[in-house]
């Protein structure tokens, strides 16, 4: 794992001085730009970042000619400027909260219309060039990123199948643990789950054209939650198993992670118990059926994708507002880093909106770090290196460290890790010998500060966290649903029901995801018997269906 991340790592590293060259040789006056666009394309798979590609440079043309349009209308008129700048953020930030597969691309259109009026603004007579400046930088950095992908596979090594093996292995490890500790388990494997599904439906798109390989590895995801979800259950009703029955379900996890023959099923074994939907699971997952009542589940990731986000109707108002305010402030104060301050305020309040809500700390850790830090090196260290090799050295030596974190597995060293390079190549013009260094740093912090005063304030006060709220709704709703359930006769229907439901529990554990440590606490205890009466359901659901088809043939 480690060689494959330290591989990654380097690929990346590769990716940003390759573009960066290339930029500064094409005669960029922005060069920075080309870095940042290998940064937002990097992904975990091919599929991933052609997604990525394709996305991030034609929302940077879409977004470019608009910004294009308004400064050539209506520099003269900076009241009507903003205005129209604070409604197309509203639209924009409106459209990438509420549709998951083009989120990045709604995204690319605010940042391309923002980095074109708070860079033309400044001087209207050379939008022009700026335009032509940052459609041709992003398509440097995001086709240099994309092709190394495509040269360079190296997620080949950790293949889909890799990983549902490893999950497999991982359910060994709740045989023997102890019932408290089993919740934090069957939460934890789920939240792997959610987003190998996220990234999987990124990587394909289209849930309407999948090949039959696709296909198979979504109904395998399927397959590895339902023995996950039995096996939670066996071990939470059934804290002192037989030996037997032990062995023979340490077998089956053994032979599925290996491709193995499956063991054969205890002669004691009742039908419609828990291990024997754990033997039907096993079955269909090993011989590839899973799909059918995976699908009904896999389009519906955008409804999943908005259930996370506190109202985007709101979150938009304010991203408009925010957008609005900051353009008003820099016409007005002539902030220092005005333009830097209105774009990094908007989209860092926009990226912190979305289903997997990051906390403000996340963004202005790394702003601040990033500046007080890292910026000097390249104030007072790059302007000092005589040659091109020692510029390449020394920006591996930064460039490395950094992607590293950003392929960890620690969520926030990774956030960390990619503003930081982002705050890094806001001085790569650094690169070219100037007289502006201190002036440059300075005005970087000034930015900082205004993006530290505005980006709190609008999360915090402007749009409260009401995620516990919602929690409660949506558990609640879950319960009426079981209960409707129970209750109900033999339905012709169950599949989809039980997709409904399984659904609806995504939402829950999303959701219980944001909260605060202190809050999930409180709520595992509730949360933990989801997987306890999905499982009764579905014994249930069996028994009926037993006995329909018994009555059918008397």
């Amino acid at each position: 794992m480690n060689r494959l991340r330290f591989w990654r790592s380097l690929r990346l590293t590769v990716a940003i001085i390759l573009s960066l060259f290339l930029a500064m040789g094409l005669g960029m006056h922005n060069p920075l730009w080309a870095p940042t666009s290998v940064l937002m394309v990097e992904a975990g798979t091919v599929g991933e970042a052609q997604m990525r590609w394709w996305q991030r440079i034609a929302g940077t043309v879409l977004g470019v000619l608009w910004g294009f349009f308004l400064i050539w209308h209506f520099v003269q008129r900076p009241e009507q400027l903003i205005v129209l700048c604070g409604l197309s953020a509203f639209v924009l930030a409106y459209a990438s909260l509420t549709h998951f597969a083009w989120q990045d691309f709604w995204r690319w259109v605010l940042v391309g219309l923002l980095v074109m009026l708070c860079y033309g603004i400044l001087n209207p007579m050379g939008s022009f060039s700026v335009m032509v400046d940052r459609i041709g930088c992003v398509f440097i950095g995001a086709t240099t990123i994309y092709v190394l992908h495509i040269l360079w596979p190296l997620e080949v090594g950790r293949s889909h199948q890799d990983q549902q093996q490893a999950l497999l292995r991982s359910l060994q490890g709740w045989l023997d643990a102890s019932p408290e500790a089993l919740p934090g388990h069957f939460f934890g494997l789920l939240g792997q789950l959610r987003m190998l599904r996220f990234r999987l439906s990124r990587n394909y798109g289209d849930y309407h054209v999948l090949h039959d390989p696709q296909r198979k590895a979504i109904g395998s995801l399927y397959g590895v939650e339902l023995l996950a979800r039995h096996l939670y259950a066996w071990r939470v009703k059934c804290p002192q198993p037989t030996p037997a029955e032990l062995e023979w379900v340490r077998a089956l996890i053994a032979a599925l992670s290996e491709g193995a023959v499956l063991p054969a099923a205890p002669s004691a074994l009742r039908s419609g118990s828990l291990l024997s939907l754990m033997q039907q699971d096993a079955q269909q997952l090993q011989a590839g059926h899973s799909c059918s009542k995976s699908m009904l589940r896999w389009q519906w990731q955008n409804r999943l994708f908005q259930a996370g986000t506190d109202s985007p109707l709101l979150s938009a108002l304010v991203i408009g507002g925010v957008c609005a305010a900051s353009l008003q402030i820099w016409h007005y104060t002539g902030w220092p880093g005005g333009n830097l301050v209105v774009l990094l305020a908007t989209v860092s309040l926009l990226m912190s909106q979305y289903a997997e809500k990051v906390p403000t700390r996340l963004f202005m850790l790394p702003l601040f770090i990033g500046s007080l830090v890292l910026f000097p090196i390249f104030v007072f260290v790059l302007p000092q290196l005589g040659s091109d090799d020692a510029l390449i050295i020394m920006l591996v030596a930064v460039y490395l460290p950094l992607a590293w974190l950003l392929h960890g597995s620690n969520r926030t060293l990774a956030v960390v890790g990619s503003l930081m390079s982002v705050m890094i190549n806001s001085g790569s013009s650094n690169y070219i010998p100037s007289e502006l260094y201190v002036q440059r740093f300075f005005v970087m912090c000034w930015a900082c500060l205004g993006v530290g005063l505005l980006f709190p304030v609008a999360q915090h006060i402007l749009l409260p966290d009401d995620t516990e709220q919602r929690l409660k709704n949506h558990f609640a709703v879950w319960q009426r649903e079981w209960r409707h359930w129970m209750l109900q006769p033999y339905q012709t229907d169950m599949t989809r029901k039980a997709a409904q439901m399984e659904r609806r529990t995504d939402i829950i554990l999303a959701l219980y995801g944001r909260l605060p440590k202190n809050k999930q606490a409180n709520w595992q205890a509730k949360l933990a018997q989801l997987p306890l009466l999905m499982a009764t359901c579905q014994q249930w659901s069996y028994s009926k269906r037993t006995e329909s088809v018994t009555v059918h043939h008397q």
